[in-house]
């Protein structure tokens, strides 16, 4: 068996880690230059057949989950491969099927004439997306008897021929002779043809069988020469350039993952179109596998976008690559339940409102966590800064010597300074002094100490004036002498502007901070949203768990000889065995034998009579089916059977989960299960009280034989 990932968790942290080694840029991101993309949903109605075919698949799906055919017979691919083909259209099921005029095809091929005759003055382009149905060979070329007639002729009396019979090839194609299997390509070309587009203005990929061929192709596209070019996701996908005169795109079908759907779509939706305004089709037809596949793979997009952003992404995400509709999506898709896409909407709605509360709780703890600590301490160093600033001004005043001329008076090594040159020249000379990295005081200027040190970060030697605060300047190898002593007094005569900025950055941080203490007390704007919509798609989920139970066939009675048979549920799971062989509701068998009890009322009745017993730490209530024999228990809200063979106080497991689901959700409705028969020897080792019931006629026994499911079930509180 062969195994991949489901889903991938824990995005954020994922994402963190990628970013660390890849910055994510997309092209809205960067803004590039791109025509603006303008789409088209094209909903199809779908045909009797279609519908009635949908249903089949239904049965093949049924036939498939419960082992009725091998897997080399019919499978789940099989089965969603032919409902993407249904989807697409009825004659790629079978091509005598008859042509539906408002199919999505016809509609299509309508699209393409008219968008070619709109743009015919400026020869613009248009490309068609169809991964199904695709063409083996040419048909539309003279085959080699063909050729030996035409060889003879003029250049005029040759192109009427040729001419001549692609017309006849097109109007045999749509009238069923056809010389290949059936395929959307040749019939959508026939039609166009038959409407008046020239055959040699298109083109398939597939007739391409190497890459030069490809790219002449795509040459003459980008020129205009071919109007309208047919491929493949596989055959025009990454590396096709053919954008310049792209004017619409036409998915004829919808490809498995979304990165297929955006490689189609990339191919007129980039730089180098010469459109300002290009046209994107999606053709759907409805209540088929084709509509549940384009939600689908439009919710996987999202997701993907979501992640490959700067954004917060969502926690989990499944796996895109799937390529197989379930049972409960191919069942869902066959009855036709509106619920089914109301859910996937609201689970849309959700990914995004989980999304921004996950923003939400991000910005939150952000400003809790700023709060507590970084705006204190920010406070905190702004206020120290500015007194440590203040008092290095007041300190530069009273040391600077006012003069007419030179600098105020600079002591190195003990000697005084007074021309910019001479304190210059020691500086660079006490350079050579330093012998660690650490560095020494050299001398004083202005009332600050002056150190010199080498700094290894820079490989500079770096001189700095110390007060409360230091005031460095990078000297670097060969530093101006004369200007060294400038470039020290404009640092110390920026200290009133550096208390200014103190001051500024002070007041802003203060700022910050009494607005987040009113964003943290802001609720989720969203959250009644999320929450009135979460209930909802709960709500929906039980809805279609029990109508996935209402699609189940009716099941068979059920008797000792059935469930004790060796091939019974063979390759089951116990969940489906149960659900596969599940017996009635116990509401529909009161409702046919008035006076019969329930399990609830038995319950409850039991309950009633053991408040006052001395054990009371589990509810427990055996029950007897009258007719089919059996034994079971309610033991605290579980049913469980009996299947010991003498003692009936050994009960088996709890009923599957499919089961404790259902019970949950419809409490009142409660499967029951044929077991072995109670016979008077168990009965005897009972020792719970037990209620007394009148015992069935001889008549009402042989209808119960007769009719086991459907007869009288009277229900013992014991």
């Amino acid at each position: 068996m062969r195994t991949r990932c489901a889903r991938f968790q824990n995005l954020p942290e994922l994402m963190r880690i990628f970013s660390e080694v890849a910055d994510i840029k997309t092209a809205e991101s960067l803004n590039l230059p791109r025509p603006e993309a303008e789409f088209h949903t094209i909903s199809c109605e779908p045909t009797e057949i279609q519908k009635e075919m949908v249903q089949a698949l239904g049965e093949r799906a049924d036939k498939v989950r419960n082992r009725s055919v091998k897997p080399h017979e019919d499978n789940m691919l099989a089965v969603t491969n032919d409902g993407r083909k249904l989807g697409l259209d009825q004659r790629v099921i079978h091509p005598n099927l008859p042509d539906d005029p408002n199919s999505k095809i016809n509609q299509a091929t309508d699209n393409i004439f008219n968008i070619w005759e709109e743009t015919k003055e400026d020869s613009l382009t248009q490309v068609v997306f169809c991964d199904l149905a695709t063409p083996k060979k040419s048909i539309w070329g003279l085959d080699k008897e063909q050729q030996k007639e035409v060889k003879d002729l003029s250049l005029l009396d040759k192109a009427a021929y040729i001419s001549k019979h692609i017309l006849n090839t097109a109007k045999n194609y749509i009238k069923g002779v056809r010389p290949q299997q059936f395929n959307i390509y040749d019939d959508v070309k026939a039609k166009l043809i038959l409407k008046g587009i020239p055959e040699n203005e298109i083109a398939f990929v597939q007739d391409c069988k190497t890459d030069k061929q490809k790219q002449q192709l795509f040459a003459k596209v980008r020129s205009g020469a071919i109007r309208v070019v047919f491929g493949s996701t596989e055959t025009m996908g990454a590396g096709t350039n053919i954008q310049n005169k792209l004017i619409a795109l036409h998915h004829l079908d919808c490809p498995w993952r979304p990165r297929d759907l955006e490689q189609r779509e990339k191919r007129i939706h980039r730089r180098g179109n010469e459109n300002p305004l290009v046209r994107i089709f999606r053709y759907v037809t409805k209540d088929t596998f084709d509509a549940y596949l384009w939600q689908t793979i439009e919710k996987k997009q999202q997701f993907i976008s979501q992640i490959m952003t700067e954004k917060s992404p969502v926690r989990t995400i499944d796996d895109v690559d799937q390529s197989v509709l379930d049972y409960a999506e191919v069942k869902a898709l066959c009855v036709g339940n509106p619920r089914i896409k109301e859910k996937m909407d609201l689970e849309q709605d959700l990914k995004k409102l989980n999304a921004l509360q996950g923003q939400y709780k991000k910005n939150l703890y952000s400003m809790e966590s700023a709060l507590l600590r970084r705006y204190p301490n920010q406070i905190a160093a702004h206020k120290q800064n500015i007194e440590n600033y203040t008092a290095d001004e007041q300190k530069m005043n009273a040391g600077t010597v006012r003069v007419s001329e030179g600098i105020s008076p600079m002591v190195i090594y003990g000697t005084q300074y007074s021309e910019r040159t001479a304190a210059g020249e020691a500086i660079k000379e006490a350079c050579q002094n330093i012998t660690s990295t650490e560095g020494a005081k050299i001398g004083t200027y202005r009332g600050f100490d002056l150190h010199l040190y080498f700094d290894t970060r820079t490989n500079q030697h770096c001189l700095s004036a110390k007060g409360d605060m230091p005031y460095p300047i990078m000297l670097g190898a060969d530093f101006a002498i004369d200007g060294l002593v400038t470039r020290l007094d404009n640092v110390l005569d920026k200290i009133p502007q550096y208390i200014e900025d103190e001051k500024d950055s002070l007041q802003n941080t203060i700022h910050e901070m009494e607005n987040a203490e009113i964003e943290v007390k802001k609720p989720f704007a969203q959250e009644g949203e999320l929450k009135e919509k979460t209930a909802r798609v709960a709500a929906l989920n039980i809805e279609l768990t029990l109508d996935a139970q209402k699609l189940l066939k009716e099941p068979k009675a059920i008797t000792e000889d059935s469930y004790d048979n060796e091939n019974f549920g063979v390759g089951l799971s116990a969940s489906e065995k149960f659900a596969s062989f599940a017996g009635r509701f116990v509401d529909d068998a009161t409702q046919e034998n008035q006076g019969s009890q329930t399990i609830q009322e038995a319950t409850q009745e039991n309950s009633h009579n053991n408040e006052n017993t001395e054990n009371k730490e589990a509810i427990v209530e055996n029950f007897e089916v009258a007719d089919n024999g059996g034994q079971g228990a309610f033991i605290n809200g579980d049913i469980h059977i009996d299947k010991s063979s003498d003692n009936p106080t050994e009960k088996t497991s709890a009923i599957p989960e499919a089961l404790q689901q259902i019970q949950k959700a419809a409490p009142n409705n409660i499967y029951i299960f044929g077991a072995k028969p109670l016979d008077s020897a168990n009965e005897k080792k009972n020792t719970q009280p037990q209620q007394t019931q009148q015992q069935p006629q001889p008549k009402q026994q042989q209808q119960a034989e007769q009719k086991p499911v459907k007869s009288k079930k009277n229900y013992h509180a014991r």
